[in-house]
């Protein structure tokens, strides 16, 4: 059984990247463990929008590029760099964005770029799943020979940080994604790890986001790159980093109870420091604000038993108008939008809100008395996902 190990490398500006990588790879005993000549690497990164690294959003190109080459280095015969950003964006607009193409486009056709939303997709049993038999994934995971996971460290709405577990998410099919957006994610994405463990983590911490996690970020620099063959130990190593305790990691907790990595501080090897030396340099992070409920002025919550999914794709929505200046715009219009979200919601004063502006109801759980109002704009599914603000875009 392999040791549970992290490698923490300080990376600054005008050091050479590759040889950090490649430094704290090899006190995991070298690349050829993770990659054999003539082997396939699928590169999950974190595009999970088009937001720059530079923002605290997304893995840092520099990494993938420079473990594209590294890959290659040491004889993989083929390189996928894959992804499905989040549902509200089109994977074609992510990648020209983040100038994806023109960085790999310098290998040839040894290194590729897979947009996971247009490969095969398979059901895949799981054996250790309470609730599910089979999850729907792209067939090419079972096709390559090796996972490299290199997310982006940020805090999360959701969980307190989303990292290495928290990447797998984006190998979810779409439909199935927006299915499972409950609380019920975690447990799906666990059980990914352990069908299709990653042989190699390497987190992109240089430059890490804080506040309204996971697209409404700001930057905080934090100069670290993190190297792990245990994708539960590098998210509790970059929880501390975060000055968050391991407990609170919904992600990795979950997964280390069906056995896919170490959680505890003191079975973990940590190359770079010691376990102690952790809370001398680890960051408070901003955390995301946790009450919506009069947070945004123009607007009214009404909420039932709402669930993650939803309060995640509305809470984004909003932190976002605040971000870019559209929440202050609509507060010079003075006008009350009502939004419903949850099963069991109550609005005792409906027809007073529906009868002065907007009136959303968001969510399949939602009532039928108010969903099927002729008044109000429904906004279908469970979760409804991306829907969520492309009806709240079409209010202004």
């Amino acid at each position: 059984m392999k040791m549970p190990t992290v490698v923490l490398k300080k990376v600054s500006s005008g050091v050479n990247l590759k040889e950090n990588v490649l430094e704290a790879i090899n006190n995991l005993g070298g690349v050829s463990n993770f990659v054999k000549p003539g082997e396939t690497i699928l590169i999950k990164p974190n595009f999970v929008g088009d937001q720059k690294a530079s923002l605290g959003a997304t893995t840092d190109l520099r990494l993938v590029r420079i473990l594209c080459e590294i890959a290659l280095d040491f004889g993989a015969s083929k390189v996928h760099v894959a992804e499905s950003p989040a549902t509200c964006y089109a994977t074609e607009g992510v990648i020209e964005k983040l100038d994806v193409v023109p960085v790999l486009s310098d290998f040839g056709d040894k290194v590729v770029f897979t947009d996971l939303n247009r490969e095969q997709i398979v059901e895949t049993e799981v054996p250790d799943n309470v609730f599910l038999k089979a999850i729907p994934t792209p067939a090419i995971l079972a096709e390559v020979d090796h996972i490299w996971n290199v997310p982006k460290a940020k805090v999360h709405y959701v969980d307190k940080i989303t990292c290495a577990i928290k990447n797998y998410v984006g190998l979810l099919p779409n439909d199935f994604r927006l299915k499972v957006h409950q609380t019920r994610l975690s447990h799906v994405v666990a059980s990914l790890h352990k069908i299709f463990p990653e042989s190699l983590v390497v987190v992109d911490s240089m430059i890490v986001g804080e506040g309204e996690g996971p697209l409404n970020v700001c930057p905080v620099d934090m100069g670290y790159v993190l190297v792990s063959n245990d994708p539960v130990a590098a998210d509790v190593v970059v929880g501390k980093l975060m000055d968050f305790d391991v407990e609170e990691l919904e992600y990795a907790i979950n997964a280390y109870n069906i056995g896919v990595g170490e959680a505890r501080l003191g079975e973990i090897s940590l190359h770079g420091l010691a376990i102690d030396e952790l809370e001398k340099i680890k960051i408070h992070v901003k955390r995301p604000v946790v009450g919506i409920v009069g947070r945004y002025k123009p607007f009214n919550i009404v909420l039932g038993g709402a669930c993650s999914g939803c309060l995640t794709w509305l809470k984004g929505t909003l932190e976002g108008w605040i971000l870019d200046g559209t929440m202050q715009r609509i507060e010079k219009h003075s006008t009350k939008i009502t939004v419903m979200v949850g099963y069991n919601a109550e609005d005792e004063r409906f027809e007073k809100h529906v009868n002065s502006g907007p009136y959303l109801v968001i969510g399949d759980c939602a009532p039928d008395k108010y969903k099927y109002d002729p008044r109000v704009i429904r906004v279908e599914g469970c979760c409804p996902g991306h829907k969520i603000p492309e009806a709240l875009a079409q209010i202004l």
